[in-house]
């Protein structure tokens, strides 16, 4: 199983992947992503509403690449 973990945010390197490994077993492959374009960081609801059609083309991209489910990282 391929999971891959969307940070919807710009910075990268936020959100490491060590805390989702606990809850994955060792024939689990995970990665994650950011996005190219969108907020910084998320604040408050207008943030959500900017970061949302950039997190849907990573959700988009990750299916296409054969991904078997995604995890938004709030």
């Amino acid at each position: 199983m391929h999971i891959r973990v969307i940070t919807p945010i710009t910075t990268h390197g936020y959100s490491p992947l060590d805390g989702f490994r606990e809850y994955v077993d060792a024939a689990t492959v995970l990665s994650q992503v950011e996005l190219d374009h969108g907020p910084a960081s998320i604040e408050c609801e207008f943030d959500e509403m900017l970061a949302a059609p950039a997190t849907v083309a990573r959700a988009i991209a990750a299916e296409r690449e054969g991904v078997d489910a995604v995890v938004i990282d709030w």
